[in-house]
């Protein structure tokens, strides 16, 4: 217990490592918060209030009631928009008479008008108890066709099986169906209940927790292990009476209990949260009962589903700390270690995400650390894998895959540890270098290539490398692009309408908007022919149903007309020739402020993490005086290491902000990159004639000066404080704290920090920005400069201290 006792002391004293578990622990409660509060619309005050009232309801006769409601509610709202817009009173009664015509129980107009008066008057009260309505109808409609899903299991396997492919007895198809059938039995005549998915789905599908995890628990190795091993510490300590065994198991211990307590603290946070935001509903319910757990085979509670998806997060994070312990111990070489890692990480990503669920090797797809620590897939989503021909659960085939594993790999590390395996196991990679023979040049290795290897190594930048990769790949989407009712009309007009305004287009345009201006007319009418007996009631109907749902498109006209008569009047005042670019798409870069203040802040985080210690470590045990006194010891060698700060912020940038460009081109097809930045309408102020591309360019390349500038501050703190842990946390006060306060006040930090350099596109929507910007930049250059110079002064002591 001494020794467990003392490897806890060890790495509590790693001030860097408790920094870092801090700033991580604040990053996962603030990214997990932010990524729930698109969904805040589904936890309203009309949405418990129908949950609590027709839970208790037979399913079928409170699917009725809601439909009903809905039937309601698709009314009111036509009612709300065509008065919103000024057309007359009895168009809109005409027009929703047939509605009310149709209803199973018909309702009159004024009825109508009475019941729902109150949404009427209150567009956020009606889009509230519109979207209450719709969720609860899908979940009510998921629970009676369940029953139906279970018992056509049959069914379909009986038709597989008249499949020549599927009807031979030794094959994993054949078997496969079978056991299906035989796994699904267990959840006939379950019992189903109304409950909220939302804080489940949350919790579940979370998956930054998990990358921050695997990063403490490697950064925990480097210090249990690897700083030992390198200051030769590790060598002495197994020399003595308790330095093989009892070292070993206090060593991993110290790892898994690490590993535990942080798992713990970071998932118990998002349960936090989304109980705060979402609440559970009642953790007695089966998860069947919820949608997103339809194909799970066994019948289980909220309660139970929560406990195994804990434990099965905890095994699995317990496993890789038990590898990375082995890695370390056996594997001599250090860089070694590293890259066996990173390959480990990087193969079960890539194998987890892009094999085929169905290849006949989804069993490395399904056996790897990645889909371990994915457990919300594991239960939700019945999967048999393929061993010898015979279909096992992946369940099963996961937490026996895990414990064996985990205790090999156990019983290697103990006996690497305690028998000097790593003697016989050294991983040496020089077969794979290249053979020639290495010439030193007066006595001294190439100083840039050995300041390279140290900070990504010894350094764990390449780690935050890696960290930033994992966050770029989840920005990046390219998906199908899907349209809701309203974009679908909007999207109809600007493909008319896209590319540069011409005259073929403005009189498309005054055709379009007569024939909305003509719609009381030919309502009229139609009302004054079935009137005088002229057309059957029938017809009218049907002309009128023709006439309303044109009518519906003024939603997407709308906004597209507004769109183009800027175009018109921007040629007409400023002689640009603007070009109709869909707002859906230029929306996705131009109008995502918040978007762009998120990746900000997790960017200046990876930046002070990755420079914290560039120039730190020199000051460590006093190398910096022994170093100053070597030839290239100074000017050459700040030189170096401010060019791999800068090297790093640039790849660091491009990392995270790649994808959403790669994203913008493929998902939402922006092509028309030779328009004027005018035509997006909130540049219209901009008295700059530059095209899109131009434009994206300039502000891409001022984003990169303030982050070079964030460099440079880095590289000073690091002068003044000497110290890795004051520079990180100096440099989270200076950099990182306005990111996070511009969320509470953008109008308070925007301007008046390096906020700005990351909020460009929103800055330009602003009257006098270009002057702003020209003196922003100015005074930015300025600050960089003079603290680059300060920075090369203190460490070359040269001039002033």
């Amino acid at each position: 217990m001494k020794l467990i006792k003392y490897e806890f002391y060890k790495l509590y004293q790693k001030k860097v490592l408790l920094f870092i578990a801090i700033i991580l622990f604040a990053l996962n409660w603030f990214l997990f918060y932010n990524e729930q509060t698109d969904v805040l619309y589904k936890n309203t005050k009309e949405y418990a209030e129908l949950q609590s009232k027709y839970s208790k309801m037979d399913p079928q006769q409170a699917l009725n009631e809601l439909m009903i409601q809905s039937s309601h509610l698709s009314l009111v709202s036509i009612i709300a928009g065509q008065r919103e817009k000024g057309i007359d009173e009895a168009i809109i009664r005409n027009d929703v008479q047939y509605g009310l015509d149709a209803l199973p129980k018909p309702i009159s107009y004024d009825e109508l008008i009475t019941r729902y008066e109150g949404y009427l008057n209150n567009a956020d009260m009606l889009q509230s108890i519109n979207v209450a309505n719709h969720f609860l109808i899908k979940q009510l409609q998921y629970i009676i066709s369940y029953p139906e899903f279970i018992n056509s299991m049959e069914e379909k396997a009986e038709s597989m099986q008249s499949i020549s492919v599927f009807n031979k007895d030794n094959t994993f198809a054949y078997r496969n169906i079978i056991k299906t059938i035989s796994d699904f039995k267990d959840l006939k005549g379950i019992s189903l209940s109304l409950g909220q998915a939302e804080g489940v789905l949350a919790v579940s599908t979370f998956k930054l927790t998990d990358y921050f995890l695997i990063t403490l628990i490697i950064l925990s190795g480097v210090f249990l292990f690897s700083e030992e091993r390198e200051s030769g510490m590790l060598n002495l300590v197994r020399s003595t009476k308790e330095g093989r065994l009892a070292l070993a198991l206090s060593k991993i211990v110290t790892l898994i209990s690490v590993t535990l307590v942080c798992a713990i603290l970071f998932y118990s946070v998002n349960f936090c949260v989304a109980e705060n935001m979402f609440g559970f509903g009642d953790p007695g319910r089966l998860i069947q009962s919820m949608g997103i757990f339809r194909d799970a085979q066994t019948p289980m509670t909220l309660y139970e589903y929560f406990t195994f998806f804990f434990i099965l997060k905890l095994l699995s994070l317990i496993l890789f700390a038990v590898i990375s312990g082995l890695f370390f111990i056996t594997i001599s070489n250090t860089k070694t270690t590293y890259v066996c890692i990173g390959i480990v990480l990087t193969f079960s990503f890539l194998f987890y995400q892009f094999i085929y669920p169905s290849s006949y090797i989804n069993v490395l797809k399904y056996l790897n650390i990645f889909a371990f620590l994915d457990s919300y897939n594991l239960i939700a989503n019945y999967t048999n894998l393929n061993i010898f021909g015979y279909p096992v659960s992946r369940g099963v085939t996961t937490i026996a895959t895990m414990i064996i594993a985990g205790v090999i790999c156990l019983i290697l590390y103990l006996l690497s540890f305690t028998k000097n395996l790593n003697q016989y196991m050294y991983l040496d990679l020089s077969f794979f270098k290249k053979k020639k023979k290495i010439e030193l040049k007066k006595g001294s290795a190439n100083l840039l290539t050995q300041e390279i290897y140290k900070n990504l190594l010894s350094n764990k930048i390449l780690f935050l490398f890696i960290l930033a990769l994992i966050i770029g790949f989840s920005n990046l989407n390219l998906k199908e692009m899907y349209f809701d009712s309203k974009q679908i009309l909007y999207h109809y007009y600007a493909m008319q309408l896209e590319g540069e305004i011409t005259d073929e287009k403005n009189t498309w345009m005054e055709n379009e908007q007569q024939r909305f201006d003509n719609i009381p007319n030919q309502a009229q009418k139609l009302a004054e022919q079935m009137k005088n007996h002229q057309i059957s009631k029938d017809d009218y109907e049907v002309e009128s149903m023709k006439l309303s749902e044109f009518a519906q498109q003024i939603i997407g006209f709308q906004p597209a007309k507004k769109q183009y008569e800027y175009l018109v009047k921007l040629e007409e005042e400023q002689g640009i020739r603007g070009h109709f670019i869909s707002t859906i798409s230029s929306d996705y870069l131009f109008n995502n402020s918040a978007r762009d203040l998120l990746t900000g802040l997790i960017y200046s985080v990876l930046l002070i993490l990755s420079l914290g210690n560039i120039f730190c470590c020199e000051y460590n045990k006093g190398m910096i005086n022994i170093i100053r006194s070597t030839r290239n010891g100074r000017g050459r060698l700040f030189f170096f290491k401010s060019m791999i700060a800068y090297a790093t912020s640039f790849l660091l940038m491009v990392i995270l902000y790649l994808p959403f460009y790669i994203t913008l081109i493929y998902r939402y097809k922006l092509t028309d990159w030779k328009a004027p930045i005018q035509s997006i309408q909130q540049y219209g102020g901009f008295n700059i004639n530059l095209n899109m591309t131009q434009f994206i360019i300039i502000l891409l390349t001022l984003q990169l000066l303030t982050a070079f500038v964030m460099t440079s501050i880095m590289n000073l703190l690091s002068q003044i404080l000497k110290k890795q842990t004051l520079t990180i946390l100096c440099g989270m006060i200076v950099l990182t704290v306005p990111f996070i306060f511009s969320f509470i006040s953008k109008a308070i930090f925007q301007k008046g920090s390096l906020v700005a350099g990351f909020q460009l596109y929103d800055i330009f929507t602003k009257e006098d920005s270009v002057l702003f910007a020209f003196i922003y930049f100015v005074v930015l250059i300025l600050l960089g400069v003079i603290t680059e110079v300060i920075a090369y002064l203190k460490f070359c002591k040269r001039g002033f201290c």
